[in-house]
């Protein structure tokens, strides 16, 4: 049955009212884009056994008609290969410095001068030669070792230079807020990420998060608490626009989906270290500090969940069917699988309301308030559907697969909250259960035996009129 069949067929079942119109559109539309299976692209002169790749008629787009796994061997293989050349040649430079710098003991700071100026003229180098083009398997083994040699080049040389040179000590910041530290290397980072994704340098651009991760440890060191959070958020949020930017634009390429999962790690991990910064960049708040942070977390993910849909819709890698949210699911199962806990019991903390009296026992109320969150939240990413067949989780759709996450977090909230009360009160529950069970269990076998002695009869009944 080709599309136009099938679409009709279930227009047929839509007007019989077997079938909503939202549905039905969302299949049309579905069907009739023809999705493509994801590719990587073609590597120049690169012998493959599979079929040849279509060339893409837009930037940035990866149109074929199948997935070249030997060009994406071949790609990373090349990538780590030039990334340990570049790492020998990172530490040989480094080395050279300390080296060099023996002859030099009347001078202060000599380590830090000497690497300051090898790693800034290897960095120099480097970006130099990004004017230089090359094809096919040098292309690709170059672009990562450049990309690599200036990142890593770059980033020693500032570091070493504000260490040596610029006269930081360890217990003062460098410049306004230390942002003359963190904000050279913030801007990095950004600069090194992008340049990875111009270049399709696959093995460098999944490893780029961790730029990211020097200018917000060096915004945490600022003196000033309030500060320090502030910017430290700065720099998350930085991060956070680069997760935004690979899902909202078009051009991005499906290759780098495991970069942007890297980075959807990163910036949660990060969101969990903030919670201590916040804490004490606020403690005229006391125990409501972790309340009042979790709680915006909170806010924000519903309010988001709202209007995304609404506003961006569900996007995919050109040419593939490959949901652009799914890197994001990292990042929820980080910390949004946590944060309801840590948000219930600040809230009992604030309350002062540990245990609640209940029957003839007693339970902890975190444990109730992190069970009715995620329940909240599972139901928003089901939109609301309070049906029970239609909360089924989906292995190819995000936003239920978060959802069916969020629910099973809840259930085990849940369990440990029943296990909790229970302690002292088994013999109440488990008794009458069990004896519904095995009531409920028997009435409903002797009505199927009912029903399946009368099937038989109406069977033998019917036998006897057709022999007659």
């Amino acid at each position: 049955m080709d599309t136009s069949e099938f679409v009709e067929r279930l227009s047929f079942h839509v007007d019989a009212g077997r079938l909503d119109s939202k549905s039905f559109e969302s299949i049309k539309s579905f069907e009739e884009q023809q999705p493509i299976s994801q590719v990587f692209g073609n590597i120049s002169g690169v012998e493959s056994s599979q079929a040849p790749v279509a060339e893409a008629s837009t930037v940035g787009h990866e149109e074929a008609s199948n997935f070249n796994l030997t060009d994406h061997a071949i790609r990373i293989a090349l990538g780590s290969a030039a990334a340990t050349g570049a790492t020998m040649i990172l530490f040989g430079v480094g080395f050279l410095s300390l080296l060099i710098s023996e002859n030099f003991d009347s001078i202060v700071d000599a380590e830090e001068w000497l690497m300051s100026i090898g790693f800034g003229l290897l960095a120099i180098a480097s970006w130099v030669s990004f004017r230089r083009q090359y094809s096919g398997k040098a292309e690709i083994f170059l672009n990562e070792a450049r990309i690599i040699i200036f990142s890593v080049s770059a980033l020693m040389a500032w570091i070493m230079f504000v260490e040596g040179p610029g006269g930081r000590d360890w217990d003062s910041d460098f410049g306004p807020f230390n942002s003359g530290l963190w904000l050279p290397l913030l801007a990095l980072a950004v600069y090194s990420t992008r340049k990875a994704r111009e270049l399709d340098a696959r093995v460098t651009y999944a490893a780029t998060w961790i730029m990211g991760a020097f200018p917000f440890i060096y915004a945490l060191a600022a003196q000033d608490d309030t500060a320090a959070f502030l910017c430290a958020t700065l720099v998350l949020g930085a991060l956070l626009r680069e997760l935004f930017m690979e899902w909202d634009d078009v051009n991005r390429k499906p290759s780098m989906a495991v970069q942007a999962t890297f980075n959807a790690f990163a910036a949660a991990v990060c969101a969990w270290i903030l919670v201590e910064s916040f804490d004490e960049a606020f403690a005229l708040f006391y125990e409501t500090a972790w309340m009042l942070y979790f709680s915006f977390h909170l806010v924000a993910w519903m309010i988001w969940m709202e209007v995304a849909p609404r506003r961006f819709g569900s996007k995919t890698y050109a040419g593939t069917t490959v949901n652009k949210a799914w890197p994001g699911v990292t990042a929820v199962m980080v910390f949004y699988t946590g944060m309801p806990l840590a948000l219930a019991f600040s809230i009992s903390d604030y309350m002062d309301v540990h245990h609640v009296d209940f029957l003839f026992g007693d339970f902890e109320l975190a444990w109730l308030l992190a069970f009715m969150i995620h329940g909240v939240m599972g139901l928003q990413m089901f939109g609301w559907k309070f049906d029970a067949d239609k909360l089924r989780t989906s292995l190819t759709e995000p936003s239920s697969f978060t959802g069916g996450v969020f629910f099973v977090m809840a259930f085990i909230w849940f369990l440990i909250l029943i296990s909790d009360w229970l302690e002292d009160n088994a013999v109440f529950v488990f008794l009458p259960l069990g004896v519904f069970i095995l009531f409920m269990g028997t009435k409903k076998l002797i009505a199927a035996g009912e029903s399946n002695e009368i099937s038989k009869a109406e069977h033998q009944v019917n036998m006897i009129l057709e022999e007659a």
